[in-house]
């Protein structure tokens, strides 16, 4: 018997990647699943758009169906969609938020897995799906007038599908973006380190003092490139302003713990330089508040730390120069602005 072609059209991003994963473990008689990229898909305002391009893909690559997946949420009269099924088309579409960020490689795989059941028509099987979906991952069956069927969330939690967005957004992505400025951070960073002032500054300060300067470096740093990038994003739609707000949220969480990883990077840099370079014999005799003959870890410590705020401050600046697109193409909002402006063919 030949087996089956069914198409897995992926947004561009990590639901690429999380499809590769899972077409890994996919292990369904008779089926072959090849997966496309495209820009496209991250249109999710508009499906009737995807699915039209997207039957054209299933001509063209001779698939007999096609799954879409994508990394930006749907919705429907506010409620949040898992799965939107178009019968007309032969294909279906998974929205990842859906899925919260707990296992969701594992509801995935049997996601599909239900879907190529029901895709193909087996009574015994819909039914299945729908009892082992409407149980087991908190979703409601809803059946559209024809030709669609969608499969919405029970509660919209807000928080979780935040959550699962910004896990998604994949803040190391936005990281790596800047990993330019790391270096231009650490540069000014070491070149104070060799100056006494710091090293007085740094443990004459209180805890207390730290924990602003460090809190204010950070802030600083996630406002000027939010500024700097136009990353907060705006509209007038009415209808759209509840998904602005979430986009704005996830892209504000993304760059927030992309930061805090660049600032966790600059301290450890800076605590290793600050050993090798500062003897802990020559220290006491230029840091007034050590009374003793040698400096302990604590100093080290302190040293690498404000290295590490002051230097962050110098990375903002740095990261006013990177590419625009280069950090955008880490933000919801940017994407689903690039789809609405893009056709591939």
């Amino acid at each position: 018997m030949t087996n089956q072609l069914i198409g897995l059209v992926t947004s561009t991003g990590y639901a690429s990647k999380i499809a590769q994963d899972v077409q890994d473990s996919l292990d369904i008689e008779n089926i072959e699943f090849d997966i496309k990229s495209k820009q496209f898909i991250e249109k999710a305002s508009n499906l009737a758009d995807i699915y039209e391009a997207v039957e054209e893909m299933i001509d063209n690559e001779k698939w007999s169906k096609a799954i879409i997946m994508t990394d930006l949420p749907l919705f429907d009269n506010n409620r949040t969609i898992a799965v939107d099924i178009n019968n007309d088309y032969n294909i279906s579409m998974i929205s990842l938020p859906a899925f919260g960020p707990i296992f969701i490689s594992k509801k995935l795989k049997e996601t599909i897995e239900n879907l190529v059941y029901q895709m193909n028509e087996t009574e015994n099987d819909i039914d299945l799906y729908k009892d082992k979906t409407t149980k087991e991952s908190n979703i409601k069956v809803r059946k559209d007038r024809k030709p669609h069927e969608r499969f919405l969330l029970k509660d919209n939690n807000f928080f979780k599908l935040f959550v699962t967005m910004t896990l998604l957004n994949n803040p190391l992505n936005m990281m790596s973006s800047l990993s330019s400025v790391v270096a231009v951070a650490f540069t000014t960073g070491a070149f104070g380190m060799v100056f006494s002032t710091m090293w007085n500054l740094s443990n004459s300060f209180s805890v207390e003092r730290m924990i602003l300067i460090n809190l204010v470096a950070i802030i600083s740093m996630t406002t000027w490139i939010m500024i700097a990038h136009d990353l907060w994003q705006t509209t007038n739609n009415k209808d759209e302003k509840e998904i602005i707000r979430l986009y704005n949220l996830t892209t504000l969480s993304t760059l927030t713990i992309s930061i805090i990883t660049f600032y966790i990077i600059l301290y450890l840099m800076f605590l290793i330089a600050s050993i090798i370079l500062l003897p802990s014999e020559f220290l006491p005799s230029q840091i007034t508040v050590i009374e003793t003959d040698k400096a302990g870890l604590t100093v080290y410590l302190r040293i690498a730390w404000f290295a590490a705020s002051i230097s962050t401050f110098a990375g903002a600046i740095g990261a006013g120069l990177e590419s625009r697109n280069k950090i955008r193409e880490s933000t919801y909002g940017f994407r689903h602005y690039r789809a609405q402006n893009t056709r591939e063919d």
